[in-house]
């Protein structure tokens, strides 16, 4: 599995385009023209003009836009009434995007295709680009974005059009803070926060750009407050930019059976690649924090609930829907922890969406879990220190296997309450070096939670959507 970071990204499958760098229909010097067909989803807090904005603040070509979005509407009612069609006619846009009703890919998915095909066959006529604007889930049900998320980048890939996956960040948004509020009361409609949301994860894929510092009062809130959107954004633009193919080398098809049943042909890049690691007893000294029998001494974030992950047969911890859990303990000064997990084989998942989870340093500092195996490593896959340093070399065995991680962590060094030097971490994935005494140039990492550096923090574990499992969690302070 190859990414590469060229002009041209590539969105979660080979032939679905990020617009970033291709040729557009206008003359150099000239505004990038958008033409937006949908509903409310587009219209509320005038999501168009806060990409112009955006646009303008990032320093990027000035963009013009008209819009045909009444609310409710679908787009084969806009096919059908014949207004949309005629604005496509009527100038030669730069993109067009095309925005269904929330509902129609999970009760009506074949209507979405339907139109969409027509709409597509008309832009490409008039020399556009096709855009598909992939929404969100109701607030109620969360469990529908997988279906609106699968129908857009399988229609994407069909016509060969480009996705702006907005469902997609408003997800992880949604999962790193549940605190964040991205709703209307009426928790279907973007308030002014979604909508910016929204409006970032189109600056990144029509520009290619990261929208990380742009103004938050576009969106009517402080830079602080749109940091975290921003970051989204830019993560969900880069994570479905890799190329989802397996690796083609090695000893040929591998099935692997349960508990973690891969039901598919996965050819290995090493044999070893199908072994599981070798299970590390805790020395005598060290603090057990899972003891394969059950969840004592780990909390809910809030730090009061029970831990509700469920413990599986065979002293399995696996990550159920419903938050992190942190441990209940925690802890300063330098210690050693180690954490054995292993990831689920999801061939139809793309990006951060394949048996994601993290481990949570101090609560703070995120080491990534994800299955990562035959990728170029980067600093989101697995083993990174999120967002902060890429691994040396990729490490990961096969998805279904049992791995490993051993992680040297020395906290940050605080005088009168202050730091003044950050900590660091070593770490072996596997056995195999893969960080030597990395900096923490960050306090806190995305979705971590956050605090006084200067101060202890617990072990937290992520639930990212996925079932991940873990087991032998055991931590060794250094004197």
């Amino acid at each position: 599995m190859i990414r590469q970071q060229v002009s041209l990204l590539r969105f979660l499958f080979p032939s679905v385009l990020i617009l970033a760098g291709l040729p557009t229909s206008s003359h150099a010097g000239n505004d990038l023209q958008i033409l937006w067909i949908g509903n409310s989803y587009t219209y509320y807090h005038k999501l168009p003009k806060m990409v112009a904005d955006l646009a303008k603040a990032g320093g990027q070509r000035p963009v013009t836009h008209e819009q045909q979005t009444p609310g409710g509407c679908t787009l084969e009612k806009h096919w059908k009434d014949g207004i949309a069609l005629k604005k496509i006619m009527a100038r030669k846009w730069d993109f067009v995007v095309l925005q269904e009703h929330s509902l129609r890919p999970v009760r009506e998915r074949e209507l979405l295709n339907e139109y969409a095909r027509k709409f597509d066959t008309e832009i490409r006529k008039q020399g556009s680009k096709t855009v598909l604007y992939l929404t969100w889930a109701y607030q109620h049900t969360p469990e529908t974005q997988g279906p609106i998320t699968r129908a857009h980048f399988d229609l994407a890939a069909e016509l060969k059009a480009a996705v702006a996956p907005v469902g997609v960040a408003w997800e992880q948004v949604q999962a790193a803070d549940k605190r964040r509020l991205l709703f209307e009361a009426d928790k279907v409609h973007p308030n002014q926060a979604g909508s910016y949301l929204a409006a970032c994860v189109f600056y990144a894929t029509l520009f290619g750009k990261s929208p990380e510092g742009l103004p938050g009062q576009i969106g009517g809130m402080s830079d602080a407050d749109a940091r975290p959107l921003q970051a989204m954004a830019w993560k969900v633009a880069r994570d479905s930019s890799k190329n989802p193919l397996r690796p083609t080398v090695g000893e040929g098809p591998w099935v692997r059976g349960e508990p973690f049943d891969i039901g598919r042909e996965i050819k290995l890049a090493r044999p070893e690649d199908k072994e599981d690691i070798k299970s590390t007893p805790a020395p005598a000294d060290a603090l057990v924090l899972f003891n394969g029998k059950d969840l004592g001494g780990w909390v809910m974030t809030d730090g009061k609930t029970k831990a509700h992950w469920s413990v599986q047969p065979g002293g399995i911890l696996q990550v159920e829907k419903g938050g992190n859990i942190i441990t209940e303990k925690t802890f300063a000064g330098s210690f050693r922890l180690h954490v054995e997990f292993r990831v689920p084989y999801l061939p139809d998942a793309r990006g951060q969406q394949r048996g994601n989870s993290g481990v949570y340093v101090q609560g703070r500092y995120e080491v990534q879990i994800l299955d990562s195996y035959g990728l170029q490593i980067k600093m989101d896959d697995c083993g990174a220190i999120y967002s902060i340093a890429a691994p040396r070399v990729n490490a990961c065995k096969a998805p279904t296997v049992w791995q490993s991680y051993d992680i040297e962590f020395r906290s940050p060094q605080c005088k009168d309450g202050k730091k003044i030097e950050p900590g660091t971490m070593t770490m072996f994935h596997n056995g195999a070096l893969i960080h030597d005494r990395v900096k923490l140039t960050k306090d806190n990492t995305i979705a971590g939670l956050g605090g006084d550096p200067c101060q202890p923090g617990p072990i937290m574990l992520q639930d990212h959507g996925s079932p991940v499992q873990f087991r032998n969690i055991w931590l060794l302070a250094r004197r």
